[in-house]
């Protein structure tokens, strides 16, 4: 029981179109115990709720919690019913009585092994009404039967019905084998016995199942009651059922008739628990884990065309919003029809594993995952809920002639993955998990889509629609018939299809078949786009469908589209029919996103690219010092990104390098002055190519007077310089002064230049020749 209500627990209200009522279910007596027996993983909590029995020939015993005989995956503690000594007899029942006139599931796993001497006697689940300190005889009597054959002394349990798992073979008229399974009731409440002769049915499983062999073994009971006494060879005997389903194996294919109220109850409930015994052969009997069950009341509500507002049925005391020990409400109020009628509606308890199983012996929804309320089972007990709807006496409620149509809801609390305690693995509440940034933010599964499902049974009984069909192969659940579902912190709806005839109706998430579609036909996938396009081909063209079987259909699901949108990246959000972005160059994802009535997101992304023609950017001249690195960075814009090459004579120990990044770099030492004319081209497929003319100049210190003067120098010459002809003497940021010769007699010409007008001054002469 919890304390108090966090955030963490969510508020779901359901509806659907259908018909609902209601029901109370029992609660637990006290508060330091469970509504049912909840022992899962294994025994280490709530020992205290359960009353033990027992007797040794040697001592005094009674069943204890221990350790496994073997290590458990999970398992610490065990209920021993039996150590590996003779003489015994034990008990163990729990302290709430349990509702078992409208049903029930129990399941438990055990381990049967260790003798000392040889594996004797068994073991037997056990429902009586007579009190927690029932005790039979041990030995062949295992803890609840006498026997007529004296194997065991003292009278068996009265106003009983137990499931016997025997190990020991006692004779002729007590046990069938030393491995076999029998439902034993002698007849109303009568004092239970051993004997063959009070035997329902047994299965021999000698040659197919060793319950001594040490492994773990799991078994499954269910008590199925129904209004019938049709039954039997003559027809004439009682529908209701009590089945075994043990390693998987159903060992009464059909169930075994009986009707558990024949046992003497007080109303509809009943102490259980297990009993146990050894005689001169012994065990371990361990009892490694337990859950019970028990299915719910039934209530009446009258349902009447024209309601205004709906029948709220109270279940558990009825929801409130804030209470940890709230139950939960059902709703019904008709819609299109026009009949006036009684309806019996049932919730029916169930573990999610067991509900589970009946939806996914459907290969339909053989992902799907029955949900579990907070206190679905009582107070303490969070369970799946399987809700039946009948109209008596013919069960019914409608039909495809003269169908019956209401909407439907339920208020509950429930619990996510991350969650104490952690149920309806892997919901989350909350922010969707990663990748998913969208859609809905309170409940999301591991892939963003909570995929909740309204399923429809309708077993062969009309009475007892969440019956199955005793044949084994027709799944129970047959459709989805979910239109909306939402959720919120603290309230949401769903509706769904009845179909308009009785029903068995459970919710479930993780279904599959929900997933909403998108169709993406522009932009194109891997299309390309020029930068500034916009005609036709640039206008956005997506739609989004929800999985929907169409009004006519008897057969859901019936799912809209709640919204479909688009985001371009680059860009904003794109509505179908606007254009797309193509004023950005290079890689879009148009990722296009949709939620559908029952909050199951789904997305699709597609890419394009727009390309833009190359163009180049940079200095057009720089200036390098002869052996001085320098560098200089070229920019190239464009989609897709552009390369880049120079063309032109460079001097030595300067290259250019294209980055393959949309920037090239012309860098080096220069062994030499000069002035190099070049040029700068960048191409990417896309128009013309783009060039940039550029001019490097590679300068010099400026030469000693009366030295000879021949390259490119940086600053001022002040002196007498020598020019040989054929040569140049080139000043950069300033020029000369002083007296400049040229080599006489030297047919070649030979110059010198400033660019600063002006600083070319003093005297200087050309010998042979003309003079500058």
């Amino acid at each position: 029981m919890r304390a108090a209500i966090t955030r963490s627990s969510r508020v779901a209200t359901l509806a659907f179109l259908g018909i609902m009522g209601g029901v109370t279910l029992a609660s637990a007596q006290g508060s330091a115990c469970p509504a049912s027996p909840g022992y899962s993983p294994d025994f280490s909590m709530n020992q205290s709720c359960l009353t033990s029995n027992g007797t040794n020939s040697g001592y005094s015993g009674s069943p204890s919690f221990a350790p496994p005989a073997t290590p458990e995956s999970s398992v610490s503690t065990v209920l021993r019913m039996t150590a590996n000594q003779g003489g015994w007899a034990t008990s163990a029942w729990y302290q709430t009585p349990q509702v078992v006139a409208n049903g029930f599931t129990t399941t438990f796993s055990f381990q049967l092994g260790s003798t000392s001497t040889y594996n004797a006697d068994g073991f037997a689940f056990v429902i009586q009404d007579s009190s927690l300190s029932a005790l039979g005889a041990g030995g062949c009597g295992i803890g609840f039967g006498g026997s007529s054959s004296g194997c065991a002394s003292s009278n068996g349990i009265a106003n009983s019905v137990a499931i016997e798992f025997n190990t020991y073979p006692n004779g002729a008229g007590v046990d069938p084998s030393s491995d076999d399974v029998t439902i034993q009731n002698c007849g109303g409440i009568t004092p239970n016995s051993v004997d063959l002769s009070c035997s329902l049915k047994y299965n021999d499983l000698t040659g197919k199942i060793n319950l001594t062999d040490g492994n773990v073994h799991v078994a499954a009971i269910t008590y199925t009651p129904s209004s019938l006494s049709t039954c039997g060879v003559a027809g004439t005997q009682t529908c209701s059922t009590l089945d075994v389903v043990l390693d998987g194996v159903d060992l009464f294919p059909g169930g075994v008739f009986f009707d558990i109220t024949t046992i003497g109850l007080s109303g509809s409930s009943a102490y259980v628990g297990f009993t146990a015994g050894t005689g001169g052969g012994n065990d371990d009997q361990d009892i490694l884990s337990w859950t019970f069950t028990p299915q719910g009341q039934s209530q009446t509500g009258t349902i009447t065309p024209g309601q205004t507002t709906p029948t709220v049925f109270n279940i558990n005391g009825g929801f409130v919003e804030g209470s940890p020990t709230s139950g939960y409400t059902f709703t019904a109020q008709e819609t299109d029809t026009t009949q006036k009628l009684q309806v019996v509606v049932t919730a029916i308890p169930i573990s999610q594993k067991a509900c589970t199983a009946l939806v996914q012996a459907n290969q339909k929804f053989k992902t799907a995952q029955c949900f579990v309320y907070q206190n679905g089972g009582g107070q303490g007990k969070d369970t799946a809920v399987l809700f039946e709807v009948t109209c008596p006496p013919a069960g019914s409620c409608g039909s495809s002639s003269n169908p019956f149509d209401a909407e439907l809801g339920t208020s509950f609390n429930f619990f996510c993955t991350a969650d104490v305690p952690s149920e309806n693995v892997p919901l989350q509440c909350g922010v969707p998990p990663l990748p998913f940034s969208f859609g809905f933010p309170n409940l999301t599964s591991a892939d963003g889509l909570p995929s909740v499902g309204l399923l429809k049974g309708e077993g062969p009984d009309a009475v007892h629609p969440c019956t199955p069909d005793p044949d084994g192969a027709t799944p129970l659940f047959q459709s989805n018939q979910i239109n909306t579902f939402a959720l919120g912190d603290t309230s949401g709806g769903a509706k769904g299809g009845s179909g308009g005839t009785t029903s068995c109706w459970v919710m479930t998430y993780l279904t599959q078949n929900e997933l909403p579609a998108i169709s993406i036909t522009q932009p194109a996938s891997g299309a390309s786009y020029t930068l500034g396009e916009t005609d036709a081909k640039t206008v956005a063209k997506y739609s989004c469908s929800a999985v929907n079987a169409g009004a006519g259909s008897p057969v859901g699901p019936y799912l809209t589209v709640a919204s479909c949108s688009a985001t371009d990246t680059p860009g904003s959000s794109v509505a179908s029919g606007a254009q797309f972005d193509t004023t950005t160059p290079g890689p879009h994802s148009f990722t296009v996103q949709v939620q559908d009535s029952a909050t199951n997101t789904n997305s699709q992304t597609i890419t394009y690219t727009v390309s833009a023609p190359p163009a180049i950017s940079g200095p057009s001249s720089a200036t390098f010092v002869v052996s001085s690195p320098g560098t200089v960075t070229i920019t190239a814009a464009g989609f897709p990104t552009p390369s880049l090459t120079e063309a032109g004579v460079l001097p030595a120990g300067v290259s250019f390098v294209d980055n393959k990044n949309g920037t090239g770099t012309l860098s080096g030492s220069a062994a030499s002055s000069g002035i190099f004319p070049i040029s700068f081209a960048a191409q990417n497929g896309v128009g013309s190519p783009a060039s940039l003319p550029f001019t490097l100049t590679v300068v010099a210190s400026v030469p000693a007077s009366g030295t000879k003067c021949n390259g490119v120098y940086n600053g001022t010459f002040k002196g007498s310089i020598l020019v040989t002809s054929g040569q140049t003497c080139i000043f950069v940021g300033g020029g000369v002064t002083g007296n400049h010769q040229r080599k006489p007699c030297d047919p070649r010409s030979s110059e010198i230049r400033s660019p600063e007008p002006g600083l070319r001054s003093g005297d200087w002469r050309r010998f042979g020749g003309r003079g500058r």
